[in-house]
């Protein structure tokens, strides 16, 4: 009894992966040139590198990438060789897979190479059986120097992903050298055995200690497992020591109280003025090999400095200095752009004044010499305003945000009146060396005050006076035209505290007279009294040291000033004379940048009052175009008139030195427009401006259509702005698209319609129209509008009663007038019965002809062809009456028989014509 049982089924075995790699790396990072300071304890924590714009450590402690190690130098000269990197490695990438048929090969040609590191390793390690069972395998390989065997090795084991293993090669022959690796066991056949080799790559090691020198470094050791690609580094430490005044805590940016002597000492600063030194002076990373230590002024840099600590509002709340620099400097660029990049950082040009270089920094300072009618040749200066484009109305700052893990950012800074005034003229400036948004807002707020409070050059000759300054030194103008007063002169008596003028001034309280002293020195001393016979003597508050006859001398009052420009260019004429050029300088914007303050504009000219705004402005739109006109009102002299035009709020023309109180405007495109008057007297000042608005339109308003009897009619308005030389294009399509249609007409200014004829009844279009001008600016297209011809069966009728055209008589009303005529005519009648008889028969000729076209009007519209025939029928009715009337006249008075004067045929197109005139005999 019994038997064997039945099969059953099987599981697959799979052995665990028992194969599994790690690999280390290992790199040196070089930071910076040294000495630097490092963190902010001397030396960087985890909690300062970053790996991908992530911290390593967390202010909390954990971290983010485990298994790191990190170690720095700081760039001494003396420092020691970074610890676990006792040597140099260089990894050279092979990726190439070794058969047992194909052996991979390479060279190594570096004498220093002391040992040979191979990385090897398989991309999976298993085999099948027939089961489907899955067990580890194994994979024999060799490695060669110059094709002598040094070592089998072989990979044994399970594993289903990548598994890599080193191999050091020591006892190196002489280079050059060949290495090999030589597959043993043979390639697999099958996807069920998987073991091919791959030779990833080798690394050349240098058995030495180095310590680097003078860079600031990092080694880092990082874990695959944990960081499997190799990431991008930042470190957050403080830069390199540079020179500073020996005077001088850069901790608490403060400087010892008296003279300093010109001495330096080492040490870590933000101030930009020693970075700028260290770029000129440093002989390793600087200009310092060609420039030497005397060939920059330190003692300008020195000012320069402290004005750079100065705190400010940061725009957060709280204070930060004036400027400061954070630069990491990696590529090689032109020395003079580097030095005027950083100059830039603390509002400065770089200049080399023949000896030195030297920096002119934009902040207030005294002036140092004083110009007027009384010491420039021919008592003239000549300005120049900045042009148009060169005010800008807007700045985007782009800089390196701090907050932001220093990271690009946008600081967008605009000036709304200005901006009104000017139009939108935005400028894009990059704030080198900037990490903080406050400086990089007051370096915005810099380029708009100097656009806007510093747009006049002056250009004036004198003697010898013209060394008494450099480019870059402010100097005070006092030009008594410009200012439409008595401001300065020479002085001709000096009698202790009384010092008579060469010319008579007018003072009020708190006036003072200011002049050069022999120590090069601008003194001011309050006026204390004019003599009333002879205003140019006046009295001093005290004795003026320094003031000696033919000095010069320039008043100073509460309501008055003379005008201050910074020195920009020196240049000797031939005949010894020199040419001063001079940039308009505000010291109010130091304020108004730094401290967000509104000033008044200070009034240095009286001239300002004297020139009244125009009046009466009017807008007039003629043939000839936009006329626009004013008065002005009594003034002193004679004026010119400036006007600005903007369309669609932009600056579109100006029109400068105009003599007549009016201008017509030719030809101006579609738009909205700001006319903007002002008034100049013979010293250059403006009035203010009068501004008039008008609208230029060349948009057809409204286009309709009418239907008419075979015919299209147009109508539309014009704008109100059309004048003699506008005219109209009407186009047409077949759809209402405006770009499928086609110009069908041209028409003038002033016409206002058009009628389009032998419009058949099953045609239709859309059209549209725009308004053009004689210099080529063209409207917009109207929207599309439909039109076809009448439809209406009553207005067909009415144009057919008494018009009916043979071929709707048809040939039974022809036998039936026939009748009619031999029937109701008199004798005299008779007479005329051939000429009618001829007239019947060319009627008869023509219905042939007009039938045929009204037949194939019937075939194009039934509905249309309906209504022909109900008014076909109006039209029999219509005769039948005319017959009865007849027969009655024939009845009453045979003698008075109706007389067919006339048959008139006519036929245009599809409109038949046909009349009747029926009279009585004579």
């Amino acid at each position: 009894m019994g038997g064997k049982s039945g099969g059953g089924g099987h599981t697959p075995y799979e052995e665990p992966d028992n194969l599994k790699s790690g690999q280390y790396l290992r790199a040196i990072g070089l930071i910076s040139l040294g000495p630097i300071k490092g963190g902010i304890n001397g030396v960087p924590t985890f909690k300062e590198l970053y790996f991908d714009n992530t911290p390593v450590q967390n202010e909390d402690g954990s971290f983010n990438f485990p298994n790191v190690e990190a170690e720095y130098r700081l760039g001494t000269q003396d420092q020691t060789p970074l610890k676990g990197f006792d040597y140099s490695e260089r990894e050279v990438t092979v990726n190439a897979e070794v058969k047992q048929k194909a052996q991979i090969t390479r060279t190594v040609i570096d004498a220093d190479v002391t040992r040979l590191r191979l990385t090897i390793g398989v991309n999976a390690l298993f085999s099948q059986n027939d089961q489907g069972d899955t067990y580890g395998s194994q994979v024999d390989f060799e490695i060669l120097v110059n094709g002598r065997y040094i070592q089998g090795q072989s990979i044994k084991g399970k594993s289903s992903s990548r598994f890599f293993r080193s191999y050091i090669i020591d006892k190196l022959p002489p280079v050059p050298f060949t290495v090999t690796v030589k597959r043993i066991t043979e390639d697999s056949k099958s996807q069920r055995l998987q073991n091919s080799t791959h030779w990833i790559s080798y690394t050349e090691i240098i058995d030495t200690k180095l310590s680097y020198p003078n860079m600031a470094l990092i080694g880092l050791r990082l874990d695959s497992r944990y960081t499997p690609n190799f990431p991008n580094v930042n470190i957050l430490l403080h830069g390199a020591e540079v020179l500073v005044p020996d005077s001088y805590n850069p901790q608490t940016r403060q400087y010892e109280d008296g003279i300093w002597k010109g001495g330096f000492k080492r040490a870590w600063t933000d101030n930009p003025a020693w970075h700028f030194y260290h770029l000129l002076t440093d002989q390793l990373s600087g200009l310092g090999k060609r420039l030497g230590d005397y060939g920059l002024d330190k003692f300008q840099l020195y000012q320069i400095a402290k004005y750079c600590d100065e705190l400010v509002d940061d725009g957060y709340g709280g204070k930060e200095p004036r400027m400061t620099s954070h630069i990491w400097m990696t590529s090689q660029r032109e020395a003079y752009s580097v030095v005027s990049d950083m100059a830039s950082v603390f509002r400065a040009i770089a200049v080399w004044n023949g000896t030195q270089f030297t920096a002119i920094q934009d902040r207030p300072s005294d002036p140092v010499c004083t110009y007027s009618q009384s010491n420039v040749i021919g008592g003239k200066f000549t300005r120049q305003f900045a042009a148009q484009k060169a005010i800008y109305t807007a700045v985007e700052v782009e800089y390196i945000d701090e907050r932001n893990q220093y990271q690009k950012a946008i600081e967008y800074v605009a000036d709304d009146l200005m901006i009104a005034r000017y139009g939108y003229n935005v400028k894009k400036i990059t704030a080198f060396a900037c990490t903080s948004r406050g400086q990089a807002r007051r370096y915005g707020k810099w380029v708009l005050e100097t656009s806007r409070l510093e747009q006049c050059t002056i250009n004036f000759s004198v003697g010898r006076q013209g060394l008494m300054h450099l480019p870059g030194d402010i100097i005070e103008v006092a030009d008594n035209d410009y200012a439409g007063q008595t401001l300065a002169g020479r002085v001709l008596d000096v009698q202790g505290r009384i010092v008579t003028l060469d010319q008579p001034i007018e003072v009020s309280s708190n006036s003072y007279l200011s002049y050069l002293n022999n120590e090069m020195q601008i003194v001011k001393i309050s006026i204390s009294n004019v003599d009333s016979k002879n205003k140019a003597i006046v009295t001093l508050e005290r004795d003026p040291i320094g003031l000696n006859v033919m000095s010069d001398w320039v008043l100073k009052t509460p309501t008055l000033s003379a005008q201050l420009y910074r020195a920009i260019g020196i240049s000797e004429n031939d005949d010894g004379s020199y040419v001063i050029t001079a940039l308009q300088h505000e010291p109010q914007k130091e304020a108004i940048v730094d401290g967000s303050a509104s000033f008044v504009q200070s009034t240095n000219t009286l001239h300002s009052g004297s020139v009244p705004s125009v009046a009466n402005t009017d807008i007039n739109f003629s043939e000839d175009g936009v006329k626009l006109s004013w008065n002005m009102p009594a003034t002193v002299g004679s004026v010119k008139y400036e006007i600005r035009l903007y369309r669609n709020g932009k600056l579109y023309k100006t029109y400068l030195e105009l003599i007549s109180p009016e201008y017509t405007f030719e030809n101006l495109p579609n738009g909205h427009y700001i006319a903007e008057i002002r008034a100049r007297n013979t010293y250059g000042q403006l009035s203010n401006p009068v501004t008039r608005q008008f609208e230029i339109n060349l948009t057809i308003s409204r286009f309709v259509t009418k239907s008419l009897l075979f015919a299209i009619e147009l109508n539309w308005t014009l704008p109100k702005t059309a004048t003699v030389g506008n005219y109209v294009e009407i186009w047409r399509s077949v759809d209402n698209v405006v770009g499928n249609a086609t110009k069908i007409a041209t028409l003038p200014y002033p016409l206002n319609s058009h009628t389009i004829n032998g419009v058949g009844l099953s045609e239709h279009y859309y059209f549209f129209a725009r308004c053009c001008d004689k210099a080529g600016n063209k409207g917009e297209f109207t929207e599309g509008v439909f039109g076809e011809a009448d439809h209406n069966p009553d207005t067909l009728l009415h144009a057919l009663e008494g018009k009916i055209t043979q071929s709707q008589l048809g040939q039974e009303l022809i036998h039936s007038l026939k009748a009619d005529v031999n029937e109701a005519v008199s004798e005299e009648a008779k007479v005329r019965q051939a000429a009618v008889a001829n007239a019947l028969s060319q009627i008869t000729a023509q219905a042939q002809t007009t039938g045929t076209a009204i037949n194939e009007l019937k075939k194009s519209d039934a509905k249309q062809s309906e209504k022909i025939s109900t008014i076909t029928a109006k039209a029999e009715s219509a005769l039948s009456g005319i017959q009865a009337e007849q027969r009655a006249r024939v009845e009453g008075d045979n003698a008075n028989a109706e007389k067919i004067t006339g048959i008139t045929l006519g036929w245009a197109g599809r409109k038949c014509h046909c009349s009747f005139t029926v009279g009585k005999g004579q």
